[in-house]
C-alpha cells in the first residue's frame, strides 16, 4: 500500500506544479497587463497618470 501511495505522489506531484507554474506564470503577466493599460505601475499597482519622472515614487521600478 505504501508503496503504490508513494508512486502516485511521484506520478502527480509534476503535473499538479506544472499546471500550478504556469498558472501563476500567466496570472502574473495579466496581472501586468492590466495595470499597463490603467496607466499604473507594473510591479506595485501606483497610479502613475501624470507622472513623467519614468520612476514610481512607491516602488522605485523603472517604466519609461
Amino acid at each position: 500500500m505504501l508503496v503504490c501511495v508513494g508512486v502516485w505522489v511521484f506520478a502527480v506531484a509534476p503535473v499538479i506544479i506544472g499546471i500550478w507554474e504556469e498558472k501563476e506564470r500567466t496570472g502574473l503577466s495579466l496581472r501586468r497587463q492590466m495595470r499597463s493599460r490603467a496607466d499604473r505601475c507594473v510591479e506595485c499597482g501606483y497610479h502613475l497618470k501624470g507622472n513623467e519622472s519614468g520612476t514610481c515614487p512607491e516602488c522605485g521600478h523603472v517604466w519609461l
